[in-house]
């Protein structure tokens, strides 16, 4: 198997990982704070990753904090803060408010934020195909959130307004994106990765978690953060296994799959959660999947794959222009 071959293969599994993490997260988001859930699953998914980190490796756990260099430091440590203290916080309240099923929706719009990045930051290429496949994304996207029935679907739950619930998700997805191309810039210098992937994951939570927990120490709030889940089995259970499948294992194997892979591929098969959401959310909640979310969700990840063909449909284009 080829690195390409194994990269994606990561991909596809932090799909199925992040679709059982995001059914969890949002049970736990409706009993907890976001702010309390995403630093408790940050200091969770820290503590493991140390653990796995080492023995991985078969190395002292001091060796996590001297073998990265400065400039893995830099750019791990502010995807860290933007990815997982900023983007997961956001994820968090648009779970709550929307549900599981469209609050997955949102990461179909991460792969426009990785590549107009990647292409500010990493050279990666954009034309305007690809802005067209953004465009089918977010049509695909309107498709399903329109719809009165969503709307009144929200507002039946009672978990805050639905013009709330867009705007926390797609300031999720645009967080992430770029979370994701800061991650890959930390891990690969001169196109050659610099530190391991689960190395660099455990940087990125040493962050996330450290600058939630400092800023609380400044505003002497929250500090104390573990109480209230330890009074709360409940929220307990669903934080724990969100955890396993989010930060420990997806979020490992997504930057695996990032330093194989071109970003913006990644990103795109790493957007195909919701399709994975569906089916989990339908048996679980025993809820009906109707005509016009298949038809939304089926437009959105074709937007993504337009935006990721893009140099391959360019060419195919203008030759048929040329041939008229």
């Amino acid at each position: 198997m080829t690195a390409t071959h194994s990269g994606l293969l990561a991909a596809f599994i932090t799909v199925l990982s992040w679709a059982c993490g995001t059914l969890a997260f949002t049970n736990a988001a409706r009993l907890l704070q976001a702010g309390l859930l995403n630093k408790f699953r940050l200091m969770l998914a820290l503590l493991s990753l140390t653990i796995i980190a080492s023995l991985a490796d078969a190395k002292n756990p001091i060796k996590l904090i001297t073998g990265p260099d400065f400039e893995n430091w830099l750019w791990l440590g502010l995807s860290g803060v933007v990815g997982l203290s900023i983007g997961d916080y956001f994820i968090f309240v648009a779970l709550r408010i929307m549900g599981a099923r469209r609050g997955s929706l949102f990461s179909t719009i991460s792969p426009a934020a990785s590549l107009l990045t990647g292409y500010l930051m990493l050279g990666e290429s954009i034309n305007l195909i690809g802005i067209g496949g953004m465009a089918i994304t977010s049509i695909g996207i309107f498709t399903i959130l329109n719809h009165q029935s969503e709307k009144d679907e929200v507002k039946k739950d009672k978990q805050g307004s639905y013009a709330k619930g867009i705007l926390m998700g797609i300031a999720a997805a645009v967080s992430q994106g770029l979370g994701l191309v800061l991650a890959k810039r930390g891990m690969m210098q001169h196109e050659t990765q610099t530190i391991s992937s689960i190395d660099a994951a455990w940087i990125r939570m040493l962050f996330g978690f450290g600058s939630l927990f400092l800023i609380d120490i400044i505003r002497q709030k929250n500090v104390y953060f573990v109480l209230p889940l330890l009074h709360n089995k409940k929220a307990l259970k669903y934080t724990l296994l969100g955890t396993l499948f989010g930060p420990v294992i997806g979020v490992s194997l997504s930057l695996y799959a990032a330093s194989h892979v071109e970003v913006s591929l990644a990103q795109t098969i790493l957007s195909l959660t919701p399709v994975m959401v569906l089916p989990l959310a339908a048996f679980i909640y025993r809820t009906k999947i109707t005509m016009h979310i298949w038809w939304g969700v089926f437009i959105a990840i074709m937007g993504v794959v337009v935006l990721i063909w893009r140099n391959e449909i360019l060419p195919i284009i203008l030759s048929s222009i040329r041939a008229m």
